[in-house]
Parts: structure tokens; C-alpha cells; sequence
């Protein structure tokens, strides 16, 4: 599903998804800058997406605040520097 980036346009089109989620679920708000890598073709995104992939799976059982940074150091090791804004968000559904 294809949806307008936020931010970027004055008005966006955004596609509506139902996810039903239980307690332990996690779901992470990332923005591009994390998952491109600059001299690649088209960013980089696709290789990216999937290392961000893998490193959420593995940071699974990890509490949320220390999985949030291992994995940004997971997809961004230390030393490649950020050519664009870089964010993650994890959130843990709770009852």
C-alpha cells in the first residue's frame, strides 16, 4: 500500500489500514533517512527496508527503548554518517 509521505505536500493522500494488534505487539514510525544509503541506486531503499526487517525480528525481545537503539545501530552502523534526517519510533501496545 502506497501512501503520500507526511510532511512533504500540502495536502496528502493516505490509504487506511485496519492492524489488529495484542499486548506485546510492536510497530515502528521510521523516517527515510534511515534506511538510505547515499551513492546507492534509488537510495539504497530496498537493500534498507530489508535490513530494517531482519533487525526488528532480532531485536524482538529486546525492551523497547534499548531495541530502539540497537536497532538503529543494526541498519546505520557507527561511523556511516546520516545523509538525511534519521528517526525511529517504537511503540508497544500495552493493556
Amino acid at each position: 500500500m502506497e501512501s503520500d509521505p507526511l510532511g512533504v505536500f500540502g495536502s496528502v493522500v493516505l490509504q487506511k489500514r485496519e492492524v489488529h494488534v495484542k499486548q506485546g505487539d510492536r510497530f515502528f514510525l521510521y523516517t527515510d533517512g534511515l534506511i538510505e544509503t547515499s551513492g546507492s541506486p534509488a537510495g539504497g531503499r530496498p537493500s534498507g527496508l530489508e535490513r530494517l526487517r531482519e533487525a526488528c525480528e532480532r531485536r524482538h525481545g529486546t525492551p523497547l527503548e534499548d531495541a530502539v537503539h540497537a536497532i538503529v545501530g543494526d541498519v546505520k552502523p557507527s561511523g556511516q554518517a546520516a545523509g538525511d534526517d534519521l528517526l525511529l519510533l517504537g511503540v508497544e501496545v500495552r493493556t
